[in-house]
Formats: C-alpha cells, structure tokens, sequence
C-alpha cells in the first residue's frame, strides 16, 4: 500500500523539483564533472518507478509482452492473433523488446522492467544533448537546461512509468536536426532511424528537407532516411515469412485515439447529442487527411521560414492543436524543443497542465484501473478522463497563437 502511494508522491516531487529548477533559468552553475551529475539524476529519477515505485504492467507493456514472445518464436507479429493489432509500428523495436523478454527470462528480472530500459536510455542521452547545445549557446546554463528534461515529470511519465518508447524517436529526430542544412547522408539516417522506431517523427521532414539547398542535397538526404528503414523491412519479411503491404499497412494505417483530445471530444459529445445513430468514428477517419492538410498550409506559409527546431516546434504544436488522434504519450515531445527554442514560460505552463492530466490518467487509469471506483466506464471516460486533456490542449492552442505573433512581429521588424 506504502509503495503505491509513493509512485504519485515521486511524479509530485519531481514536479516541484521542475519548477524550482525553472525559477533558477538564470543561474550559473559550478560543479565538478556536470555530465556524470546529469546522467545520475537523469537515471535515479526513472529508475527507481521503474523498478521500484511502478513496476508493474500496463496495456502497453503487455502487448510489449506478447511481440517478446513472438519475435523469439519467428512469428509475425503484424499477422499473429495477439499482437496484430498491438505493434502498429516498423519493425524496428520489437528487437529490443524480444531481447529484454529473452533477458527478463534468462536472469529473473521483470520484463517489465528491463524493457523501460531503453527510452530511459534516450531520456538520458537527450539530456546529454541539451547539455552540450547549451554549453555553445550560452543561452541558459548548460545544467540548467539538462536538468529541466532530466526532471521534467512528463518525460518520466512516459518512460519510467508507462514505458512507451517516444522518447527514441524523439531523440534521434533531435539529432537529425543537428544535421539539417549541413549534412544530407547524416540527418537523413537519423530521421529515417526515428520513422523506423515510431512514425511521428515524419513531421520533421519538411523543415529537414528544406534545409538543404539544391536537388542533389535533397536526394541524397531522401536516400539516407529511406534505404535504412527500408533494407530492415526486407530483413524482417526474410527472417519472419512476412508480407510487405501488411507490415507497411499497420504502420501507415495507424489511426488510434480518436475522440479523446482536442476538437474531437468536443464534436463526439455534440454529435453523440444530436445524431446518436450516425458512426463518428467512420467520420473522424478521415480527419486524418484534415490533420495533414493544415500541417501542409502551416509549414508552407509559416514553419518552413523558421529555423529547422523553431519550424519543426511549430509544426508539432500545430498538429497537437489539429490532430484527430492522439495518446498520453506523446506529450513528450514538446519539452525538449521547448526548452531549446527558450519558449520556458511555455514550457512551465505545458508541463504543469500536462501533469496535471497524466497524473489523474496514470494513477485512476493506465497504471492501475481505480477510476471506476468513482463512476462506471465508460462515463468516467467520458466526464474524468478525457475533459482532464482540455486545459493542455488549450495550452498548445495559446502557444502556437504566441509563436505565430512573434513570428510576424519579427516579420515586420525586418521591413
């Protein structure tokens, strides 16, 4: 009962932890070996719910569970009854997962987990990457600005306690950036790398893409991040007897989440009032290619104008405004271009609105099912949950109007 309550007390602490750390934004800090100091309190603060605190499973981790078994049996897991439909990815890390069953089984650890080890890693290495961006920057202490990731609640959220796997993805799309407009073979591999693991991070593309000057430059980037995905598909349709458009198929139809966030909710309780017969769920299908289409018109009349992280920040703003899908997890991927555009006041109120709704939904919900015991699915759902993500959604909502002035401030200051 003791170590239940502490799982919530420690995403608590960790948030007045963030706060203070944001009040010290202009602070220099002094110490020896900065890396070493950052990367143990990146790992001590998702170690220990991860293999103490908030061990235990999830839907996630047990479809995590399932792709461990069938990776180490050779089964396709696109086709296969108990995960075809719970891996809507490339196949790129279920191999980590079925190590770390293969692992969990050899040594007795719990899968559960050893296979949070990986975004925990990331986590880590982001860190590290902030750290070395605000070392030429100067724009905030380099500590400073490793710390705000490093205790950043919403980041240990999704790692440490529910284990999902942004965290990888947004990693190697951060690196690809580094490289954008300098490298093509380089940002290539790694966006392709981020797409191979989640495909979120194709909404980096046109800002990457852009970057790069002349046809050539642009070829050669489109090669980098294609041929590694690509080449690994074949290699798993060898090894797992797979079919090609099913593997590409769950990873390109992936459409989950509809009507939990934004304008959805608000128009799935409208029509559920109005037109009770009519299927919202076959209308909004085909949001997705609304979500597309104004991600297009910003990028073209605004975003692709930015620089590569203050474009690509703007674009996931947008679609976090527009999208039609969404899940819990991918509030992660604000907070570190946040805090490397310096959008701080931002990022205080995204992380605070942002924790507020995970706390509820991680501790009533994905980490142990309590919501019920205040009212019946799916009307907690429906009057608990989902209203919870409005104020961040709001949030975004105020941000990107924020950026957007700024933007033809500065516009008009170049005149």
């Amino acid at each position: 009962m003791i170590i239940k309550l502490l799982g919530p007390l420690w995403a608590l602490w960790l948030m007045f932890l963030f706060l203070w750390i944001l009040k010290k934004k202009h602070v220099r800090i002094s110490i020896k070996h900065p890396i070493i100091w950052l990367l143990v309190i990146t790992i001590l603060v998702r170690i220990i719910p991860a293999f103490i605190l908030q061990p235990g499973s999830n839907y996630d981790i047990d479809s995590f569970r399932l792709v461990a078994d069938n990776v180490r049996d050779l089964k396709d897991i696109y086709t296969v009854v108990d995960t075809g439909n719970r891996h809507p990815y490339l196949p790129l890390q279920m191999y980590w997962i079925g190590f770390s069953g293969w692992f969990a089984d050899k040594t007795g650890l719990g899968f559960n987990s050893i296979v949070r080890l990986a975004p925990i890693i990331a986590d880590c290495l982001i860190v590290l990457l902030l750290y070395k961006v605000f070392l030429k920057k100067q724009i905030m202490d380099p500590i400073i600005g490793g710390l705000l990731y490093a205790l950043n609640p919403v980041a240990v959220y999704v790692s440490a306690y529910h284990g999902q796997f942004d965290s990888i993805p947004l990693l190697f799309l951060l690196v690809s950036l580094f490289y954008a407009g300098t490298s093509a073979y380089k940002s290539g591999f790694w966006l392709g790398l981020g797409i191979w693991i989640k495909s979120w991070p194709v909404i980096g593309l046109p800002i990457i893409i852009n970057s790069f000057r002349g046809c050539k430059k642009k070829i050669q980037f489109g090669l980098a991040m294609v041929i590694f995905p690509l080449v690994g598909v074949i290699i798993y349709l060898l090894v797992f007897q797979a079919d090609f458009f099913t593997t590409i198929g769950k990873a390109l139809g992936y459409n989950h989440g509809i009507g939990v966030w934004g304008y959805t909710y608000l128009l799935k309780i409208l029509a559920n009032s109005l037109f009770p017969k009519v299927n919202i769920w076959e209308v909004f299908g085909f949001s997705r290619f609304v979500t597309i289409g104004i991600l297009g018109l910003v990028w073209f009349f605004y975003a692709r104008k930015q620089s590569p992280f203050s474009g690509v920040l703007t674009l996931l703003l947008t679609f976090f405004v527009f999208t039609h899908a969404f899940s819990i997890q991918y509030l992660v991927w604000l907070i570190p271009f946040g805090i490397l555009i310096g959008d701080l006041k931002w990022i205080k109120w995204y992380t605070m609105a942002a924790f507020a709704y995970m706390f509820l939904v991680y501790h009533t919900l994905i980490l142990e099912m309590t919501i019920t015991n205040i009212m019946p699915w799916p009307l907690a759902d429906t009057l608990l949950i989902i209203p919870a993500s409005i104020p961040v959604w709001l949030v975004t909502i105020f941000w990107l109007t924020d950026r957007w002035q700024i933007y033809k401030f500065n516009k008009e200051d170049k005149k």
